[in-house]
């Protein structure tokens, strides 16, 4: 069943089933993801020996929130914001001042 998604996380209903379900993400397995069914952790497992998967226990049904853990996400924004700063300041021409000859040579 697919989800609804965004960048880095998606969300859906995952109606009850006898059985245990595995809600696979087609990307490479890593610890960064999380999920998360009505507030409880999933348990992340990989699928095929590469892809993002998470088990869904038996008889569970709700909300599905999957997401990527993103620590150094505000610091990467910052330095981006910083440096378009800083290019915007270096490219305004500053008006350089006139001299005479007698100034520039004595």
């Amino acid at each position: 069943m697919p989800l609804a998604s965004r960048a880095v996380t998606a969300r859906g209903e995952i109606p009850p089933a006898d059985a245990e379900r595995t809600v696979v993400l087609s990307e490479r397995f890593d610890t960064g993801w999380r999920a998360s069914l009505e507030g409880t952790e999933l348990e992340p497992v990989p699928v095929s020996d590469w892809a993002q998967g998470f088990t869904v226990p038996a008889g569970e049904a709700g909300e599905v929130v999957i997401q990527r853990d993103q620590p150094l996400r505000l610091l990467w924004q910052v330095l981006l914001w910083a440096a378009i700063a800083v290019t915007a300041v270096i490219s305004i021409p500053w008006r350089i001042r006139s001299r005479t000859v007698e100034e520039m040579y004595g």
